[in-house]
């Protein structure tokens, strides 16, 4: 009986407590700091200049974009329903139109305002992105892998055993979970997926995998509708790895710190939270965040644009290169609510750097901050816990016992405030760039119907698709080639000879094993002729991949490898590399062998978007015999 008793008072305690508590682990508010950061990662990067210069000023991230509710599954269109009634009517999260959204043709025309035809929803490219940080955080068990593991930050799953099992269940940190989860312990238990794993996780409807298939549909697919479609779906996708990204520049993510995010705002019961979060809401809002010199606009110069941190998102958490990566900078250079060193008596013989070093003994900090930290003042009876960069890192305050303990103030928030949110956005800005990358060095002679292209190390073994659009806006593959190395390829034929006038060549460059960047494309302007260029290094000649059963609109070309034999019926002959070694022609020739036209590496594997390949185009070395 007194066991039962017992059992019946801890479970009304959690249950307050679960009633009582905010429900979700967030970093930065999504509907204003969140917000204010995407649309400062989107100006300092090059993606509206990038998309204007390849829809031949078409196009821009301001351009409207419509997504049709009838594609979607059930469970993707129950998220996006949740996300535009959570976002915030201010936040230019909320899209134009939907089903329901037309009353009918009798009604007001003050009540159609937000009425678009077919019950498409419709926003511009900016608002897909916006509504996908929203879409992160429904349902706010999402929120859980955006969490790194405090002691291995490479881990797959993190852990938080700061807290005892039963009161993290009873803070329904699960968001999603019922009073019966609680009661029988199924729920949150301190521990989760991390963030690295999310990113490559193949099963989750916004994670990268799924964005790399919505960008390869954006440029592949036949109609001009669908590919609108998936270009809105990439972006919300884009918006939720924003979210995550950002969110790993807050120290309590990046140290795998969940216990930090419920602790009290203020005497009211059930007011709890992030202090820094609560913070930065105050203090920015939706405007001027902070920037690493001052708390004004950049110059160009200094942000970057187009440049990007890190060759893969995972190096973008991790780190490459000069880059020390979200995990270390927020991770390591900061401290958490919940990590912070434990109290410990210091001799007030002790100076001010030997204190800092006792206090800091054991706890995982970066070099440079660790070496010349210091408490300063010390000896006294309250302080700070300064860096070796001589920010403050804590506040310490002199017990009694002379117990020195640790705790974060408005002055550290203040600090880190400073520091992390411009590299949260500017770590935004270089995903974006990475996300959608500029087009490749290349040259055309329209005349020629020639195109000389340097894929370079980015898109080295990516697959050229040249489409055909007309007017409508319908797309047609009408020839595919394989890259086959970083130096120059000349395609030669590309399109066929005669077009009619509303229509247009797109060139599209993609990866096939869902990696990102996936895809980039570029239209032509065949009204302007450009000599192509003359690089010094010959490239070897690929053989083009056989034919499928679809044929181009103009019937077969010059150089057309035919079905069976893998040779080229009329292809040029291609010119003799030079004699001298130091060219580069036989390194490259050993890098990059002639490929077969029958075997695998010519032909890859079909296309996961569900295309159907196009026949190949001629493709001609690049030799450096002065002709064009």
């Amino acid at each position: 009986m007194r066991r039962g008793r017992r059992w019946l008072a801890a479970a009304g305690l959690a249950l307050a407590m679960g009633l009582t508590s905010p429900g979700s682990a967030r970093a930065w508010d999504p509907s204003t700091t969140h917000m204010a950061m995407v649309e400062r990662s989107m100006l300092d990067s090059a993606l509206h200049l990038r998309w204007m210069e390849r829809s031949l000023l078409q196009r821009g991230v301001f351009s409207p974009l419509r997504l049709d509710p009838a594609r979607l599954d059930a469970a993707t269109l129950r998220d996006l329903r949740l996300a535009m009634r959570a976002a915030h009517a201010a936040s230019g999260a909320q899209a134009r139109g939907g089903p329901g959204a037309c009353p009918g043709a009798s009604a007001p025309a003050s009540t159609r305002v937000h009425c678009v035809y077919g019950d498409l929803w419709e926003t511009t490219g900016l608002g897909w992105l916006q509504l996908g940080v929203i879409v992160e955080t429904v349902p706010t068990e999402r929120l859980l892998h955006h969490f790194v593991d405090r002691e291995d930050p490479t881990a797959a799953r993190w852990s938080d055993d700061d807290l005892p099992r039963s009161v993290l269940r009873s803070k329904h940190a699960d968001a999603g979970g019922t009073v019966a989860s609680r009661a029988t312990g199924a729920g949150f238990e301190g521990s989760g997926r991390s963030a690295l794993a999310w990113l490559e996780d193949g099963a989750d409807r916004w994670a990268p995998p799924a964005l790399a298939h919505h960008l390869t549909r954006a440029s592949l697919a036949p109609t001009a509708a669908e590919r609108d479609h998936h270009l809105a779906l990439a972006l919300m996708c884009t918006g939720a790895l924003l979210h995550v990204m950002q969110d790993l520049s807050v120290p309590a993510h990046a140290r795998g710190d969940v216990s930090a995010m419920f602790l009290p705002l203020s005497t009211i019961l059930g007011d709890r939270g992030l202090p820094l979060q609560e913070m930065a809401r105050d203090a920015y809002g939706r405007g001027g965040l902070p920037t690493p010199v001052a708390l004004a606009p950049r110059p160009t110069a200094e942000v970057g644009r187009g440049i990007v941190r890190a060759p893969t998102l995972r190096a973008h958490v991790l780190g490459h290169g000069d880059f020390a990566g979200l995990v270390h900078e927020a991770g390591r250079r900061f401290f958490s609510e919940s990590s912070l060193p434990p109290a410990r008596r210091l001799s007030v013989d002790l100076d001010a750097t030997t204190a800092a070093a006792r206090v800091l003994e054991g706890v995982p900090l970066d070099a440079a901050e660790r070496e010349g930290a210091r408490l300063a003042p010390w000896p006294a009876d309250r302080g700070y816990l300064q860096g070796g960069s001589g920010r403050p890192l804590a506040a310490y305050r002199v017990d009694e016992e002379g117990a020195v303990t640790l705790w974060l103030d408005r002055r550290v928030y203040r600090t880190q405030m400073q520091q992390l949110i411009p590299l949260g956005v500017d770590v935004g800005r270089s995903v974006l760039d990475l996300v959608h990358p500029a087009w490749p060095s290349m040259s055309v002679d329209a005349a020629a119907r020639r195109v000389t292209l340097t894929p370079g190390e980015l898109w080295k073994d990516a697959t050229l698709q040249v489409m055909l659009e007309d007017g409508s806006g319908a797309r047609e593959s009408i020839s595919s080639v394989a890259m086959q190395g970083p130096t120059a390829h000349r395609v030669v034929d590309a399109w066929p000879a005669t077009i009619p006038d509303d229509s247009r060549v797109v060139l599209v460059l993609l990866h096939r094993d869902g990696r990102i960047p996936a895809v980039v494309e570029q239209t032509l302007d065949l009204s302007v002729a450009t000599e192509p260029s003359q690089p010094k290094a010959a490239v070897p000649r690929p053989r083009a991949r056989p034919p499928t059963t679809r044929r181009s609109p103009a019937g077969p070309r010059r150089g057309v490898v035919a079905p069976g034999d893998g040779k080229p019926t009329d292809a040029a002959t291609p010119q003799d590399p030079p004699d001298d070694p130091s060219s580069g022609d036989a390194a490259a020739d050993a890098a990059t062998p002639p490929v077969d036209a029958d075997s695998d590496a010519a032909t890859p594997s079909g296309d996961a978007s569900g295309e159907t390949p196009a026949e190949p185009a001629p493709v001609e070395p690049v030799a450096d015999d002065g002709r064009p």
